[in-house]
């Protein structure tokens, strides 16, 4: 009897550790390639696009996107936005370094003439929740 509790009692923190995460991508221009969301769950990763944690792809097909990730662990997050107009899954720069397609981060961190920190991006997911991003 007393395993039965004990199972059951980490089968329920197990299911309400997991949550679901509603991303809206504001200023998405339509038409134009496809929209990364990159998901870092630790500072030494945030990023670097060879360790995300998970990402997701999606058409590029409307002003505002709304894109909903199931079963997302809880714990702290940082996302980077990327829409990819031309399809190379790369950001384009133009001749002086500034970066030539959308973008954006999660807590919608003010950028000037660097990339923001995971600190300034990081948010805490403990129920299912929606973020807004604008990328420009």
């Amino acid at each position: 009897m007393i395993k039965i509790i004990v199972m059951t009692m980490l089968l329920l923190t197990t299911a309400s550790s997991k949550h679901t995460l509603t991303v809206e991508v504001e200023n998405v221009d339509p038409g134009k390639g496809t929209v990364y969301l990159a998901f870092y769950d630790n500072k030494d990763d945030f990023l670097d696009h060879d360790n995300t944690t998970f990402f997701k792809a999606v058409k590029a097909d409307s002003k505002v996107l709304k894109v909903t990730i199931p079963n997302v662990k809880k714990g702290w997050w940082a996302m980077a936005v990327l829409q990819d107009e031309n399809g190379n899954k790369k950001m384009d720069y133009n001749f002086f370094g500034a970066p030539k397609e959308n973008f954006g981060f999660s807590n919608n961190p003010r950028i000037f003439m660097a990339e923001p920190s995971y600190d300034e991006c990081k948010f805490y997911l403990q129920s299912d929740t929606t973020i807004k991003v604008d990328i420009d």
